[in-house]
C-alpha cells in the first residue's frame, strides 16, 4: 500500500503539476501513505486510538518539516529579485502552520511516549528506545529554540533585508535539525519500546 501511494504521488506530482487539483491529490495521497505508516508502527499493537494518535503526529511532522522546506526552496530558487516581497506573507503563513504543527507534535509524542514507556523514568533512562527518545526531544527542543527565535525576533523584522537573509538561513538550520529528527524517529520505529 505504501508503495502504491508512493508512485501515486510522484505520476501525481510530476504529470498534474499545474492542475487545480494536483494539491488536494497529493494531500489526500500522502494522508495514506502516513496512515499506512501508522499502521505499520508500534502504535498499531496499542489500539485503533494509537494509530490516529501516531498519524496526527506523522502528519504535524510532515506539515512542519514541509512549511520550512517549501520556504527555503522558494527563497533559494525562487525570484532572485532581494526586494521580493512575497517572504513577509509565506513567512507569516509558514510560522503560524509550523506553530499548530509544534503544538501537535508535543501533545501527540507525550501520548506516544507515555504508551511507549509508561511513567517509570528507568524505562527512559536505561532502554535503548528511552535513549533515542531523549536524544529526539533534544534535537526536536533545539528545532523549536530556533524557529521561537525566527517567529519572536526576526519575523518583525522580516521587511529588513539582513532580518529576512537570517530568518532563512536559520530556516535552513531547521530543516537540518528536522531531518535528524526524522532519522532518529526512524531509529524510534524499529527500536522496541521498553515495556
Amino acid at each position: 500500500m505504501r508503495l502504491i501511494a508512493i508512485a501515486a504521488i510522484a505520476a501525481v506530482a510530476f504529470r498534474f503539476v499545474n492542475h487545480d487539483r494536483a494539491p488536494a491529490a497529493l494531500c489526500a495521497l500522502a494522508a495514506i501513505l502516513i496512515l499506512a505508516g501508522a499502521f505499520a508502527s508500534h502504535a498499531d499493537d496499542w489500539g485503533g486510538a494509537m494509530v490516529a494518535v501516531n498519524f496526527l503526529h506523522q502528519a504535524a511532522a510532515g506539515v512542519w518539516a514541509g512549511a520550512l522546506l517549501a520556504l527555503c526552496y522558494g527563497e533559494f530558487f525562487g525570484d532572485r529579485d532581494p526586494a521580493a516581497h512575497w517572504i513577509h506573507e509565506v513567512a507569516r503563513r509558514v510560522s503560524a502552520a509550523s506553530g499548530w504543527a509544534v503544538g501537535v507534535l508535543f501533545a501527540t509524542g507525550a501520548v506516544l511516549a507515555l504508551r511507549a514507556l509508561g511513567c517509570d523514568s528507568s524505562r527512559l533512562l536505561y532502554s535503548a528506545y528511552g535513549r533515542a527518545l531523549i536524544l529526539k526531544i533534544a534535537v526536536f527542543a533545539a528545532v523549536v529554540a530556533i524557529g521561537g527565535y525566527n517567529r519572536y525576533r526576526l519575523m518583525p523584522n522580516v521587511h529588513d533585508l539582513p532580518s529576512r537573509r537570517t530568518l532563512v538561513r536559520l530556516v535552513a538550520v531547521e530543516c537540518v535539525f528536522i531531518l535528524g529528527v526524522f532519522g532518529l524517529a526512524a531509529m524510534l520505529a524499529n527500536t522496541p519500546p521498553a515495556h
